[in-house]
C-alpha cells in the first residue's frame, strides 16, 4: 500500500528530526545496550511498560483515534532477549 509506506517514511523522518532536536527522548540502540548493562553491573532488573499510544484526529477533526504499531516494541523485545542481557 503506497498510503502506509509514504506514512510511515514521513512518520520515521518526523521522530528522526525529533531525535535531532532533543536526543535524551528518543531511545536508540546504543543507548539501550548502555541501559541493560548498568543494570547487569548494578545486579538489578529492569521493569518497564509499552503504554505509548499516539492519539490523532480522524478526518473529521472530531473524534480521538488511538494509532500504535507494535513493530518497534517487538523488536526491542526480540533484540533484548538474543541480547547477551536477554537471561533472568
Amino acid at each position: 500500500n503506497m498510503s502506509t509506506s509514504t506514512t510511515s517514511v514521513e512518520e520515521a523522518n518526523r521522530f528522526a528530526q525529533a531525535c535531532d532536536k532533543n536526543p535524551q527522548l528518543c531511545l536508540t540502540m546504543q543507548r539501550w545496550d548502555e541501559v541493560l548493562k548498568f543494570a547487569q553491573d548494578a545486579g538489578a532488573r529492569i521493569v518497564f511498560t509499552l503504554a505509548y499510544i499516539r492519539h490523532t484526529k480522524d478526518e473529521s477533526g472530531q473524534n480521538d483515534q488511538q494509532d500504535w504499531d507494535s513493530t518497534n516494541a517487538k523488536q526491542l523485545l526480540q533484540y533484548t532477549a538474543r541480547s547477551k542481557y536477554g537471561t533472568t
